[in-house]
Formats: structure tokens, sequence, C-alpha cells
């Protein structure tokens, strides 16, 4: 991916993380169901990435960082609630916390941003 379309992918990522733990935060064992998502080459330029300006999607990125921020920083006891997710269509569901939700987004945008370095 380009810059530009790894900026829109990670937006993109961290929409769908941020959906997950405040559905976790308000319901603790609550279900979430992303196999719609499917980010590959297809989907990028489906999406059209590689055209759209970059920053409203760091202004979203930020926006939703701080929120997320906000919600742990009221009730920190929130990084303990689960959540349980399927990402394929009658695939298997598994449990995250909110926690490894976080460190996971970490983690998948240190992976990408390292391939631009």
């Amino acid at each position: 991916m380009s810059v530009r379309e790894t900026v829109h992918h990670l937006a993109e990522a961290n929409v769908v993380a941020a959906s997950m733990i405040i559905a976790a935060a308000g319901k603790d064992g609550c279900t979430f169901d992303w196999s719609w998502l499917y980010p590959n080459r297809e989907w990028i330029d489906r999406m059209r990435y590689a055209d759209l300006p970059i920053e409203p999607a760091l202004r979203l990125v930020e926006a939703l960082n701080q929120q997320i921020a906000n919600i742990i920083q009221v009730n920190p006891k929130v990084l303990d609630h689960t959540i349980t997710l399927f990402d394929t269509p009658g695939g298997d569901t598994y449990t995250m916390t909110i926690a490894a939700i976080m460190r996971q987004e970490v983690d998948h945008a240190g992976e990408h941003l390292g391939d631009h370095v």
C-alpha cells in the first residue's frame, strides 16, 4: 500500500476498533460482527483510498483516540471488559478484552508504519 492508502487503512481500522471498544465498554460480554470487512487490495481500490486526502482521516483518528481515552480515563475497569468477535462469515468467534484490542491496534499500526520508514 502507498503511504496515503496506509493512512486510510489505519483510520478504517481505528473506526472498527473504536466501535468494538465502545460496544464492550457499554456492555461487557457483547458480540460484534465485523465479517463485512476484508481490507485486501480489492477493498482498498474499491474504497479509492489512493485518491482521498489524508487530513480528514488523521483528524478522525485523533478524535477517536481521544474519545476512547476519555471513556477509559473515567472508568479504567472497562479495560477488562470482553467482547466476542467474529470476522469471517460462518467462522469461529473469539473473545478479546478492550486492553487486548488496543494492543492489537498499536501493533497493527506499527507493522504498517514500519513498511514506510
